[in-house]
């Protein structure tokens, strides 16, 4: 594995470490024993906090259209 870190270069070792930390914090939310109520209401507040409104707003919109969809059932 160390290996082929010293292969790619220093943006792409960064964007690697990068994922590796976001598993890792995925990881303890999961560890900590959540329902998928949850896990969507964190992907919410989540998206929030991005920088792109525009993604923002779609992944805000698609949580939100989750929740109007069973709402009309």
């Amino acid at each position: 594995m160390k290996e082929e870190l010293k292969n790619l270069g220093a943006t792409e070792q960064t964007v690697l470490l990068g994922n590796a930390v976001a598993r890792e914090v995925v990881h303890e939310i999961m560890n900590y024993g959540v329902s998928q109520q949850q896990i969507k209401q964190i992907i919410n507040l989540l998206a929030l906090e991005l920088e792109d409104n525009n993604l923002m707003r779609s992944i805000v919109g698609l949580c939100t259209e989750q929740e109007k969809e069973k709402l009309h059932v």
